[in-house]
């Protein structure tokens, strides 16, 4: 394994964090309908984006987004 100090592509992770960008090769396992970023889970099939709150996934396991909590229904 080479030194991050000596090997060329040492800087990468400050690279990477300068851009923003994520390092994942895989895709999020669960998405934000609006976004397509990866959401925490919070509850079986509730889940939450930073910028866009808490989305469920519905019995069929559609997104759904609702502003109004007493109208979603997470199972």
């Amino acid at each position: 394994m080479p030194d991050d100090r000596t090997s060329p592509s040492g800087g990468w992770r400050e690279v990477y964090g300068a851009m923003e960008v994520d390092t994942s090769a895989e895709a999020p396992a669960n998405p934000c309908p609006d976004c397509g970023v990866e959401s925490r889970c919070i509850f079986r099939r509730v889940f939450e984006c930073d910028d866009h709150g808490v989305w469920a996934l519905d019995a069929t396991g559609t997104p759904r987004m609702e502003s109004n909590p007493t109208k979603m229904k997470a199972e």
